[in-house]
């Protein structure tokens, strides 16, 4: 029997790493662990002579995709490792006085644990041994949470339904949603969309825990989405001279450019096109993305109150993607046309672009693997994804669509025009592939319709 004074001793410490506002400092080198061992652990303790704790006492630990360990309270952020020390990672707090330690060498052997202080390990306590819970755990956070509250306040974004599973890979934790055809994604405690009415290029959406705390309701979600303020009232051509720029701001102080707000809800600055504006509705904000500069365009809206006649003073924001603003462009409205199509960055073809590749990575998963890290991008002149997990790179250049990496080969290979590519793949037959978590037996039973 674990006596009394030791269990609430165990459980203190590790409530006391969980409320500490200030995390542990770990010295020693940030360590790489192998993916096999991510996962929430069913633990028995095998106890030495010495330990604080009795034998058999019984934990069930994470080691999250981030590197953290937690569980019953515990947190501790990122694992290191220990000069001389070749086949093992530490997780060391000096607020609880305890290290834990874990072999990467061979199967899952168990997280070691002993006494830590001064910045060493100390008293061996024994050895955490068990296998893995048959449940996914999403990590040391607030991501589940996260999941969940998106698919109750954004149904019409995130339709939840037996079929919508959470998924990891090496970097993030994902969602699909098919019937939107979106990826909502969580990496490195950021979270993100894809697809759908978000578009082909990642939405950074906000801190997961911060949109927790907010029950995530202020997401920040597409104008075709939702009801918003934005309307026909602000399309036109605006003449706007940025003012006030920060220091580190990408855009100089006093540069004038030309916007021009479409009624389809584009933005036009200068001779970028930028599509997929999205309302930050705690803000009553406008904001349009431009992913290869790292910083976005906000227009604040009006409430209609206090609209004058017509909207002459034109204001758009320049903020950071972290959402600091860099600067004001501010001007007048100089025709109340909203013609962008000279503008560099429209492609006429990129529906069929897409469609490409949509078709490639249903037809060849093998090969063409999608998922929430796959995305359009583009360089000098051609749009582009790459597939990490296959090491191959697919183009469309002038028309012509392009290959190259893993089976491929280091150089690109031509494989024809944009057109009979399309029409190759839709000829192709498409595999179907059950997730494991569905197979099983179910016991089903009908229902007219309405019920």
């Amino acid at each position: 029997m674990l006596r009394k004074a030791q269990t609430s001793l165990w459980f203190a410490l590790l409530a006391l790493l969980w409320t500490s506002t200030s995390m542990a400092q770990i010295n020693g080198v940030a360590a790489t662990i192998d993916g096999r061992f991510f996962g929430t652990y069913d633990l028995e303790l095998v106890a030495t002579s010495n330990s604080l704790y009795d034998d058999k006492t019984k934990a069930k630990l994470t080691l999250a995709i981030d590197g953290s360990l937690c569980g019953n309270g515990l947190y501790i952020a990122k694992p290191t490792i220990k000069a001389g020390v070749n086949d093992s990672v530490f997780w060391s707090s000096e607020d609880a006085h305890l290290e834990f330690s874990l072999k990467l060498t061979g199967n899952f052997a168990g997280f070691g644990i002993s006494s830590y202080a001064n910045g060493a390990a100390g008293t061996n306590y024994g050895n955490f041994g068990g296998k893995k819970a048959a449940t996914l755990d999403l990590g040391c956070d607030d991501n589940q949470a996260f999941f969940t509250l998106a698919s109750q306040n954004y149904p019409d974004l995130f339709p939840g339904g037996l079929f919508v599973l959470t998924q990891a890979d090496s970097t993030a934790f994902f969602q699909y949603f098919a019937r939107t055809d979106t990826y909502l994604t969580i990496s490195n405690g950021a979270a993100s969309a894809r697809g759908g009415k978000f578009g082909s290029t990642p939405v950074a959406l906000g801190d997961v825990k911060a949109l927790v705390a907010k029950n995530v309701k202020t997401l920040p979600v597409p104008v075709t989405a939702t009801p918003s303020s934005f309307d026909d009232y602000y399309v036109g051509t605006y003449s706007l001279t940025l003012q006030n720029a920060a220091t580190f701001s990408p855009i100089a102080n006093g540069t004038r450019m030309n916007f021009v707000i479409t009624s389809d809800n584009r933005l036009c600055a200068g001779e970028t096109v930028l599509d997929f504006p999205l309302l930050k509705a705690d803000e009553d904000r406008v904001v349009w993305n431009n992913a290869n500069g790292g910083y976005y365009y906000g227009l604040n809206l009006l409430p209609n109150s206090s609209r004058e006649a017509a909207f002459q003073q034109g204001s758009i924001g320049l903020y950071s993607s972290s959402g600091r603003l860099l600067g004001t462009f501010t001007g007048n409205r100089t025709a109340l046309s909203a013609e962008c199509s000279d503008a560099k960055g429209i492609d006429p073809d990129q529906e069929k672009i897409n469609l490409m590749f949509d078709l490639a990575e249903q037809r060849l998963p093998s090969q063409f693997p999608g998922g929430p890290l796959v995305y359009n991008q583009k360089a000098d002149g051609a749009v582009y994804r790459f597939y990490a997990a296959t090491g191959i790179t697919v183009q469309v250049k002038a028309g012509l669509v392009a290959v190259k990496g893993g089976r491929y080969g280091n150089n690109f290979l031509n494989a024809g025009s944009l057109t009979s590519v399309i029409a190759l793949l839709q000829s192709a037959t498409m595999p179907v592939q059950l997730p494991s978590t569905l197979t099983g037996t179910y016991q089903l039973s009908f229902t007219s319709a309405g019920d």
